[in-house]
């Protein structure tokens, strides 16, 4: 999404190493970057945070 200006409608540039791959997020991983904030301040309530 960064490379692309946040949609692909119409990219302003895509750029890549030699060998990258696209792929999609994994949901896990997505939502521990998408509310990494409130997961932190949960402290040690983070697993049920998360679940």
């Amino acid at each position: 999404m960064a490379m692309t200006a946040g949609h692909f409608h119409a990219p302003v540039a895509t750029i890549a190493w030699p060998g990258a791959e696209f792929g999609a997020i994994g949901l896990e991983d997505a939502v521990k970057l998408g509310f990494r904030r409130e997961l932190d301040a949960a402290g040690d309530r983070r697993d049920a945070a998360f679940a």
